[in-house]
């Protein structure tokens, strides 16, 4: 039987709370150590940055932590990390579901439509008043990982929010979050903010390697999943995964004959993406699309010091030469606005790939 998708993991990788090591995130592993040591641990902490850097993982790992050290005071001072042995019962309760101290809050499967609900419902976020009702199972921290914050509709953020302000002795709170400025001013006032920086390439080519075992393509591909993630190993994960490299060399070959674009080609890449099959490819084409887009009115402003790949910048340059950067940047609004009502209408996908790219080959040559 098929296990259900979950709303915070990737699929066919390991879920963050079975995730035993955590890289380029020292600085934020260390204030959360801190904090704890000094024995005055905020209750609720929002673990900000993008998508895919470790923000899960690190909340999962400050948890094991702390229960594995329920006394701040009895943390030794050579103590550097906040690692827990991967061997030992706790981690693998932890990583089971089985710790009874640990509340995770998430977006749930909708048994009815078999799929990801869109949002995390207030009676989901009730459970927390419950929770931190009853004493603590193992007699030390009761911890909730709220994982995203984003995901909350509006009652639900406020259904937190009530359990925010008045805090059981030995409760924590741990908010992941993509964009925290789009979360309730009073969620934030509540909580200490700590964001987190991309990674390093370094350090995702690790992840990779690590992550997918041999299943990282050649190298060609790798490289250009590490450049077109921008910091985030999830997103390297994904673009791997789905065939990322090969959309944006689509992408490539697409923007490299604007004006003059070969009807075929078009014609062909639009049946490729569009068969229900190829969703996470669909969507990869417009999510690197609309990045083009934006690198490019963005270097045609400050300069192209960066490339993806050998030639993209001179194709941005030969775009942007006649500087109307006004003409791309409506393109690219009207583009992420069509991409969104496709999704949410259900609109014929193949019409969209075509009637984008015509809007790109006209915008292009009106402005050279």
């Amino acid at each position: 039987m098929k296990a259900e998708p979950q709303s915070d993991c990737l699929e066919g990788c390991r879920h963050p709370r079975e995730n035993d090591s955590l890289l380029g995130q020292a600085a934020a592993e260390a204030h959360l150590l801190e904090a704890y040591r000094s024995g005055k641990m905020h209750h609720a902490w929002i673990l900000s940055g993008p998508r895919g850097i470790g923000k899960a993982t690190l909340a999962y790992r400050t948890a094991r932590f702390i229960f594995q050290n329920p006394d701040p005071q009895e943390i030794a001072a050579d103590m550097t990390s906040l690692h827990v042995d991967a061997s030992s019962p706790l981690f693998h309760r932890v990583a089971a579901r089985g710790h009874s101290d640990l509340l995770v809050i998430r977006r749930g499967y909708d048994q009815k439509r078999k799929k990801l609900r869109s949002e995390i419902r207030a009676d989901e976020v009730r459970q927390t008043t419950r929770f931190f009702s009853r004493t603590s199972g193992e007699g030390g921290w009761r911890i909730c990982i709220v994982d995203t914050a984003n995901d909350m509709n509006p009652t639900a953020a406020n259904a937190l929010l009530k359990n925010l302000e008045e805090p059981p002795e030995r409760a924590l709170f741990l908010l992941i979050s993509h964009a925290p400025h789009r979360l309730l001013p009073t969620i934030r006032s509540r909580c200490c903010s700590l964001p987190m920086p991309r990674l390093a390439e370094a350090d995702i080519r690790h992840i990779l390697t690590r992550e997918l075992e041999g299943e990282a393509g050649d190298g060609t591909d790798l490289d250009l999943a590490v450049r077109l993630s921008g910091g985030r190993a999830g997103r390297a994960i994904e673009l791997l995964k789905n065939e990322g490299a090969d959309v944006y060399r689509d992408i490539f070959g697409l923007m490299r004959q604007m004006p003059d674009i070969n009807p075929e080609l078009m014609l062909k890449l639009a049946g490729k993406l569009t068969p229900v099959a190829r969703q996470a490819q669909f969507d990869l084409f417009f999510d690197l699309l609309l990045n083009w887009l934006w690198r490019m009115v963005r270097g045609g402003l400050t300069g192209f010091p960066d490339e993806i790949a050998p030639g993209e910048a001179d194709i941005m340059r030969r775009l942007t030469a006649s500087g109307e950067l006004a003409s791309w940047s409506a393109l690219w609004e009207k583009v992420n606005q069509s991409f969104a009502e496709a999704r949410v209408l259900n609109l014929d996908r193949k019409q969209l790939v075509l009637d984008t790219l015509f809007s790109i080959e006209n915008t292009a040559r009106e402005t050279g």
